[in-house]
Formats: structure tokens, sequence, C-alpha cells
């Protein structure tokens, strides 16, 4: 149910909790909600009724994210905050997150500067079994403040 605040068309501002956008049949094609921890626009592939497309703010995480038919993750970007650090997710609709390139999210913590920025950087290709980097490519700070170090690691899947 929508709730009304001000009158519109006197000048004065609009306020909505959540809005469906829904084509002639009644079909909902698109949602735009709020509350005290998120904005999400999801966009609703026509077929299915599942989301397709995600486009929010959750917290310090900014996302677009990509989702199958069956409502899966098939690729993904979120920028962490204070310092917008990017990330790009790459998933198998079936078994997950293949390849990672960016600032890695469990490395945030632990990654930043004193000025907050993101230090590590990676790109990871991925045993979607097991949750582990078969292939990284990174690039982490060294001993002294703008000095960087490369590594490239190499795994078996287990």
């Amino acid at each position: 149910m929508t709730q009304w605040s001000g009158n519109p068309c006197a000048g004065e501002e609009l306020t909505l909790r959540s809005l469906k956008l829904t084509i002639d049949t009644g079909q909902v094609v698109a949602q735009l909600g709020t509350n005290e921890e998120e904005t999400r626009l999801k966009i609703l592939d026509l077929t299915s009724g599942s989301v397709a497309v995600e486009l929010g703010a959750s917290g310090d995480v900014r996302y677009l994210r990509f989702r199958s038919a069956e409502g899966k993750h098939v690729a993904s970007r979120e920028s962490l905050h204070p310092s917008s650090a990017s990330t790009l997710y790459l998933d198998d609709s079936l078994l997950g997150t293949r390849v990672i390139l960016g600032a890695l999210r469990g490395d945030v913590d632990h990654a930043a500067s004193p000025t907050g920025a993101i230090e590590k950087w990676a790109l990871q290709i991925r045993d979607p079994l097991h949750k582990e980097a078969v292939v990284q490519l990174l690039s982490r700070p060294y001993k002294s403040p703008g000095e960087y170090r490369g590594s490239i690691r190499l795994r078996d899947p287990p």
C-alpha cells in the first residue's frame, strides 16, 4: 500500500517507501524500495518474473548485480566504502563465483591503508566447488609507502 506525504500537485514533496512499475497486463516489471538498511531497484525478467538486475546501496556497499532466469547471480560489481574500491564478480549460475577482479572483500579490513584506501587488489580464478583461488595475481603494499609488490600463485584444486 502506498502512503502519501505532501501534495505533489502543489509542488510539495512526495514520499514513498516502495514503488512498483507494471505493464498493461498488471505484471510487475520493476520495483524500487527502501528501508533503514538498504535502497534497491529490481528489474524483473518479463518471462520468469524473477529478478534479472539489481541496483542498490546497503550500508557501505554499492552494487549492481545480474541474475540468471533462475535467480542465481551471474555477475556483479560492488564498490566498498570508504575508498569506493570496486570488485567485479563473474559467476556460473550452477556453481557460483568463478572470477573476481578488484579489491577482495575478505581483505578489506586488513588491506586498507591508514587513509582507508584498499591496497590489496587481485585477479582470482576460483574453484567454485571449494571456494578457493586456483590462480591469483595479487598486488599489495611492500615495505615503504607507495611501494608495491606483485605475486602470482597457482594452486591445484583440492
